[in-house]
């Protein structure tokens, strides 16, 4: 970001854009959490949490999951990188809120 640049706006479509597609294309399938679980060795607590936008897989990991979910690669790797970016600014912002609410005391 060069130097008078804005800042990146936090954007909840793009927090929440990974564990949608997630969860439409289960919906789609007439699949479980349970079911997708087993499918891919994760537990369904995490699948939980990534169609919840409440956590992340490892990138590594997006191939398993975009095979199971009948999901292209390039689109599932898309919806992550926004959503790990959407997060990312999310905490920077809640961050600065913190620090002006420290210094502001």
């Amino acid at each position: 970001m060069g130097k008078g640049s804005p800042a990146p706006k936090f954007n909840i479509e793009d927090l929440q854009r990974f564990g949608k597609l997630l969860s439409d294309s289960r919906i789609i399938l007439h699949k479980t959490h349970l079911e997708i679980a087993k499918e891919t060795g994760f537990s369904s607590t995490e699948i939980l949490k990534w169609e919840d936008s409440d956590g992340f897989p490892g990138e590594v990991q997006l191939p398993v999951i975009a095979k199971c979910y009948r999901i292209g690669l390039g689109e599932l790797v898309s919806a992550f990188r926004a959503s790990k970016q959407a997060r990312k600014i999310q905490v920077a912002d809640r961050r600065i809120m913190q620090n002006k609410d420290h210094w502001n005391k």
